[in-house]
């Protein structure tokens, strides 16, 4: 199918079929007047020549007010793309993503020949085009004036090094957050537009022009490629001294022996209205008119006559060549100038019979039609450009943008609608489509199985461009349904959002073929913009949405949705502003939480918190708070300690029923602290520390409540200096240990010995062991001085075996000791840096140390004995063994508590302790007692079979300087009922 002709081509073929050419009137006229009107032919002649030349000076203004005025919308598009790009900092920070901008961005305008970014050294961090690595443009005259001026720059006419096409470029310095210049994005205009302009505008062939600065610099040109002398006629000099004596404008005289081409008629003109950059000058070339040419030569080549005679023919040949000829061009002139001036408006009728007029008349008519279409869509383009600067919600901005379409562009309706997982949404609309966009959404199925506009334009990615509804197959009801609400023409176009196609802004026309190439192609980098405006307004919401939940975040609990400590300070000073009486703050601290946790998995140790906060909410506490991973805070206003004990209490009894978890009861151990004030200012923070003291005591002490008493908070400040110190002696290796023999009952000789740490502090002096080690457990020291005291014994067991004296060294191991995953490595490495037997040290570990975690106790136990040591259960009796799991264990002994060795005299605790022995003999273990405090316990204790005794009894700890010369004093001795042999039962 031949391709369809726009209406400009057939209005002109139409009156080229119908119209009478110039050359037949001509020739009629020659043969009316002959030789005696030739007089009268040259007259009129010069006559159409002055006209003609009037018509060239207001057709030249007329270009030169239609460069300046596109010359501003480049700039004001320019200045519009480089305000927004100069806003993103991700241009500098991510090369990748800002070379994809700018290719879209070229790509979206034709008249754009680069953009890119800049740094503040001249380096060329990003380009739309390719370039050379470290391509430095700081000489460029517009990139120092951004620097130097921070606002928008223009340079001067030159050749790019990026592009290699000669054009003009423009920056703006990139501001950041320190108000410092940190880039300039650039872009550059070619002299494409200039051609597109001049071919727009219907010149005739060979006119050149020429674009200057002030300085007379040529800016641009056309053609690009037509020589100096022809563009420019006169050398700069010359020019500028024309220009001193007529600054607004003139001709220019042709040198007689000059380049330029004598067949043009040469103009300057100062370019007028608000020029934004530096080129106010445009210089003309137009070729000599040639029916002025042609009627002057007719003129000179006819004789002259007797002109009086023919006076009145001539006449009549002058109003016929003025009616037909001058006037529709003085029309023709007088609608181009207008339509310079920017009337848009502005259209010739359709009079008239000559041919060749009425082909520039309708040529003028659908230039206008065009620039009126284009104006429109710049226009539309322009103000959506500060719509995305003002709107900052997204539904605001669509609808802001079809109220543009309507109001500003003067189409009929304009509407967006999204794609949802059942259909479209209309987002947005503005004018009168007589309900269609309720129609399309009822009737999506039909329009996507029809590929309706819509429907096409969504599925494509594509513009899509309806030229008349009414001419569209009737099968198609959707384009009746259109055409019925006056909706004749329309385009389609896509909106593209992260890489998909979220929906369509549609425009509608009750005109057909209401939408010209330029005009679709400004309105899609429109659609462009409003893609982009939608991308900004959906991440500025995630932003907004960010920032609430981090500020919820900051002052709520994330798992029970209470408020968290910073929240509980500030409002419990604000309730307690202005207020008189005490209040009383109770901190509740759930003892088992990291335990339930850790073996329940964290989703169950959450309901486990959202259990208990749902019961202390069930108190009506003032306030309720959670301040940390397992405490939570109340506020009682004027309460005293009598009334904040007794809520204490009630807080406990409702934590009393085990909680249900994986349908599994779990019991909630907890304590609580409790901090009693005034409401001085500083009074909540103050309290709710103390609180939280009172109720980390009370975990370590019988009672479940503790009441903070003045110098809680000191104590605890000593305990973490005290703490500090006990990091520095272990560092510096200050600890000491000590030495307490152990008596082989049977023989009674020394058979082993105990090492103790002992700590004699610079200021303090000697500091009790239960304090510091107890101290160490708290803090995660128990490591380090565990290792310490192992590597101490280690030295003291190879001095020992140096001299002959081969004792093994016990030394207790704690539960973290156990739980570190570095342990047994170091214990390995301990052994292999002191070569000495493995015997010769043992190592000692409570019930409850084993029984804490069984299963990876079991596994710590067996690496340490197949690293040849000894193990010993300590404190055994106090803890929960299980029979089973105890003979599962790698032990060479069991060690009775003190607890029941000094009750000996009771006959019961005496049938514990022969049990135990009895015990530990079945599974074939030695047996020590510890307590061990006279003669006559030692006696029983040997009646009764026990392997080996120690305790004050026999010595009390000494340091191991000592232990050497001890030893050898130590006399000897045979306990009652037993032999002089070594052997130990169970072994």
């Amino acid at each position: 199918m031949p391709e369809q002709l726009d209406n400009g081509e057939q209005e002109r073929r139409r009156w080229a079929r119908t119209g009478v050419s110039l050359r037949t009137i001509a020739s009629v006229v020659v043969l009316l007047v002959a030789l005696p009107v030739v007089a009268l032919l040259w007259w009129s002649a010069e006559r159409l020549q002055v006209a003609v030349r009037q018509d060239t000076v207001e057709h030249a203004q007329a270009m030169a007010d239609g460069v300046a005025r596109r010359h501003a919308q480049l700039v004001a598009e320019v200045r519009s793309v480089l305000t927004v790009t100069a806003q993103l900092p991700r241009l500098v920070d991510e090369p990748a993503y800002c070379t994809a901008l700018m290719k879209r961005l070229l790509t979206s305008d034709q008249a754009f020949a680069n953009l890119g970014v800049i740094g503040v050294d001249g380096r060329v961090l990003c380009s739309a085009l390719p370039f050379r690595e470290g391509l430095n443009l700081g000489d460029r005259g517009y990139f120092r004036r951004a620097l130097e001026t921070r606002s928008f720059a223009a340079g001067t006419y030159q050749t790019g090094r990026i592009t290699g096409v000669p054009g003009i470029n423009f920056g703006l310095p990139m501001i950041g957050a320190d108000g410092e210049v940190v880039a300039v994005v650039f872009a550059a205009i070619g002299s494409r537009w200039l051609a597109e302009l001049v071919d727009s505008s219907a010149l005739p062939g060979g006119a050149t022009l020429v674009l200057l600065d002030h300085d007379l610099n040529e800016l641009l040109r056309h053609p690009a490629q037509a020589p100096d002398g022809l563009v420019m006629p006169l050398q700069r000099a010359a020019l500028a001294a024309l220009i001193q004596r007529q600054p607004l404008g003139g001709s220019i005289p042709v040198p007689a022996a000059g380049a330029a081409d004598p067949s043009h008629h040469y103009t300057y003109l100062r370019l007028g209205g608000d020029v934004v950059y530096d080129a106010p000058y445009l210089v003309l070339g137009w070729p000599q008119d040639e029916l002025a040419t042609s009627l002057t030569a007719i003129t000179r080549r006819q004789p002259l006559v007797v002109f009086g005679a023919l006076l009145l023919l001539a006449a009549l040949v002058w109003l016929l060549v003025n009616a037909v000829v001058m006037a529709p061009v003085r029309r023709l002139a007088a609608s181009a100038s207008r339509l310079a001036r920017g009337e848009q408006g502005v259209r010739l009728p359709a009079g008239g019979r000559v041919a060749e007029l009425l082909a520039m008349s309708s040529a003028f008519n659908h230039m206008a039609d065009r620039i009126d279409g284009a104006m429109r869509a710049y226009a539309v383009l322009s103000t959506g450009n500060r719509i995305l600067l003002r709107e900052q919600d997204e539904r605001s901005l669509l609808e802001a943008m079809c109220r543009v379409g309507v109001e500003v562009g003067g189409y009929r309706c304009a509407g967006v609608v999204y794609v949802t997982e059942t259909g479209i949404e209309p987002m947005a609309r503005a004018g009168d489509d007589g309900g269609f966009a309720a129609y399309l959404q009822a009737h999506w199925d039909t329009a996507l199985a029809h590929q309706t506009p819509t429907a096409q334009a969504i599925a494509s990615g594509e513009v899509v461009v309806m030229k008349d509804a009414t001419a569209t197959p009737a099968t198609h009801e959707l384009f009746r349904a259109a055409a019925g609400r006056g909706l004749r023409s329309g385009l389609v176009l896509p909106l593209r959002v992260d890489g998909s196609v979220i929906g369509a802004l549609s425009l509608h026309s009750a005109e057909a073929d209401a939408f010209n190439a330029r005009e679709v192609e400004l309105l899609s980098e429109m659609a462009d913009d409003l893609s982009f405006g939608i991308a900004t307004a959906r991440l500025r919401e995630r932003g907004r949405l960010a920032e609430v939940r981090l500020r919820h975040l900051a002052y709520f609990d994330a798992v029970t949705g209470l408020p968290n400590q910073a929240s509980f300070v500030e409002h419990t000073t604000g309730l307690t502003a202005g207020s008189s009486g005490s209040l009383a703050v109770l901190v509740v601290q759930i003892q088992n939480y990291w335990e339930i946790a850790a073996t329940l998995g964290q989703a169950s140790g959450d309901e486990f918190l959202n259990d208990v906060a749902r019961r202390l909410e069930a108190l009506s506490p003032t306030l309720l708070a959670r301040v940390a991973q397992s405490e939570f805070a109340l506020l009682v206003s004027d309460a005293d300690e009598s009334a904040a004990n007794r809520e204490a209490n009630r807080t406990l009894a409702s934590l009393a029923p085990p909680a249900q978890l994986t349908s599994v009861g779990v019991d909630i151990q907890a304590t609580v602290g409790i901090a009693v004030g005034g409401r001085r200012p500083g009074d909540a923070e103050r309290l709710l520390q103390a609180a939280k003291l009172a109720a980390h005591e009370a975990g370590d002490g019988a009672s479940q409540v503790l009441l903070a008493h003045p110098d809680l908070d000191k104590e605890w400040r000593e305990r973490l200096i005290l703490a500090g110190d006990l990091r520095a002696a272990i560092d510096m290796r200050a600890l000491q240990v000590h030495v307490q023999p152990q008596l082989d009952l049977r023989s009674g000789k020394i058979c082993s010995m105990e090492a103790l740490a002992r700590w004699r502090h610079p200021l303090h002096g000697d500091v009790s062991p239960a304090r510091f080690i107890g101290l160490a457990e708290k803090t995660g020291l128990i490591r380090p001085l565990t290792y310490a005291i192992l590597d101490g014994v280690c030295e003291l067991a190879a001095r020992h075996a140096a001299a002959g004296l081969l004792l093994p060294i016990a030394v207790n191991v704690s539960t973290r000791n156990l739980h570190d995953p570095q342990f047994v490595a170091r214990v390995k490495e301990l052994l292999d840096h002191w070569p000495l037997p493995r015997n010769c040290l043992h190592l000692e570990l409570t019930e409850t140390a084993v029984m804490d975690d069984p299963v990876r106790s079991l596994k710590v136990l067996q690496e340490l004995h197949a690293l040849g040591l000894p193990i010993y259960l300590d404190d055994f009796g106090t803890g929960y063994s299980s029979m089973t799991y105890l003979r599962e264990l790698p032990l060479s002994g069991l060690k009775i508590d003190r607890a029941f060795t000094i009750g000996l005299a009771q006959p019961q605790t005496r049938q514990i302790v022969q049990a135990m022995i009895d015990l530990g003999h079945a599974l074939g273990l030695k047996v020590v007692a510890e307590g061990t405090e006279d003669e006559a316990t030692l006696a029983i204790l040997a009646d009764m079979g026990c392997d080996i005794a120690q305790g004050y009894g026999i010595a009390r700890p000494m340091p191991n300087a000592e232990i050497a010369a001890w030893i050898a004093r130590w006399p000897g001795r045979r306990m009652p009922g037993t032999s002089n042999g070594d052997a130990s039962p169970g072994r």
